[in-house]
Order: C-alpha cells, then structure tokens, then sequence
C-alpha cells in the first residue's frame, strides 16, 4: 500500500510541476488596429510581457491579407543593438530580428517592448495580424517558452474577424502553438486560470480516491 500511495503522490508532482511550466510561458501580443479607410495608417506594438532570465534576442514573423493592409514601417526600441527587418517591399510578410548586444533587457524585465509597425489599409475589411516562425532566447543561451497571441486590424467600418483561441506547449526548443476559430476576442487568461484549476483538481481526485478505498479495505 505505501508503494501504491508513494506513486500516486509523485504522479501529483510530475503533473502539477507540468501544468506550472505550460502555465508560466511568456506571452507575445500585439496591439489591435483600427484604419478608418483605405490609404490610411494606423500603428501596433508588439510585447513580450516577461523575461526572467533576460532577453538576449528574438526573430519573428508577421503576416497579414494583401487586400486588407500592408506593414510599411517598423520602429525598434532603444534597447535593440542590432536589428533587420524583411519584407518590407510586399508588406504582407515581414520577418523582425533583433539582438540585445547591450543586456539591457535584464532578468525580471517585464512588458518588454518589441517593435512597433506601422500598417496602411488597402481596402476595408478585416484581417489577422499572425505571429508565427518566432525564437526568443534569453541571458542564459536558453529559448524562452512563450505563447503566441495574434492582433486584428479592422480597415473602415467591418465587422473585426474571428480570433483563434491558442493554446501552447512548451517544449525544450519551442512553443507549439494550436490554433482554432472560436470568437472575435483574444484567448482570455481567466479561461486558462480555470482551464488550469480543473487540472489540478481532477489530479487531487485521482490521488485522494484510491488512497480511501485502500483505506477501507484495510
């Protein structure tokens, strides 16, 4: 029976110390937009809401619908030594690098800005700002796990479009990001806190369980 009851607790430990890590992922967003017509501009900052150990440098990619808007500009922070930026030309897929020679983005840095970009509508409607292809390294040589949450660009009076619901698994190298419709709002964290809570609950009823039944068969 102790046995029993021994791997039942550390089954509890493995799975609240995976919940913990997935909970704790950094998150990546970006500032909806709203154009008010077509040829017009309107700009988005990009954050990185922590980094506990730092922030040595990040790639990432943004797109958006060719027909709805297009990026023309990108501002970096002053923290950024070295930064490139392509696709600029099409403005439909631009790729942002940057790396921080300085260490100016310490251990315990928070709402850490990114790059802000500057888009112009091309007709109206709306689009998805996505974020994808993303590496975020920190002080320690380590890739910081990190959720991705996509913006929306709304151009004139259209109704803003449906934002996938992203869920993220951290890895050692990498988030891996699913993605499914579900409302025209960004995934809340209250719905991942609860998410978390049942978790944790059901894990707590499958180690409490058997160790009563043990009990009174005894």
């Amino acid at each position: 029976m102790k046995y029993k009851l021994f791997f039942r607790i550390a089954a509890v430990f493995i799975l609240l110390a995976v919940a913990a890590s997935a909970a704790s992922a950094a998150k990546v967003t970006i500032d909806d937009v709203d154009i008010d017509s077509s040829g017009e501009q309107a700009s988005a900052t990009l954050y990185l809401d922590e980094a506990p150990d730092g922030l040595a440098g990040y790639i990432l990619n943004l797109t958006v619908d060719q027909d709805i808007a297009k990026m023309v500009k990108v501002d970096y922070p002053g923290w950024a030594s070295m930064k490139d930026t392509k696709g600029l030309e099409s403005g439909t897929d631009v790729q942002l690098s940057v790396v921080d020679l300085g260490k100016n983005i310490q251990a315990g840095a928070k709402n850490i800005e990114l790059a802000t970009i500057t888009f112009q509508g091309a007709g109206v409607g709306s689009t998805i700002i996505h974020i994808s292809h993303d590496t975020f390294d920190d002080d320690l040589g380590d890739i910081i796990g990190r959720t991705l949450y996509d913006g929306a660009l709304v151009v004139g009076d259209a109704e803003p479009p449906v934002m996938p619901t992203v869920s993220a698994t951290t890895t050692s190298n990498k988030v891996v990001a699913e993605q499914t419709p579900d409302s025209t709002t960004r995934a809340a964290p209250l719905a991942t806190c609860a998410s978390l809570l049942a978790v944790v609950a059901g894990i707590l009823l499958f180690a409490v369980r058997p160790f009563k039944r043990d009990n009174a068969e005894k």
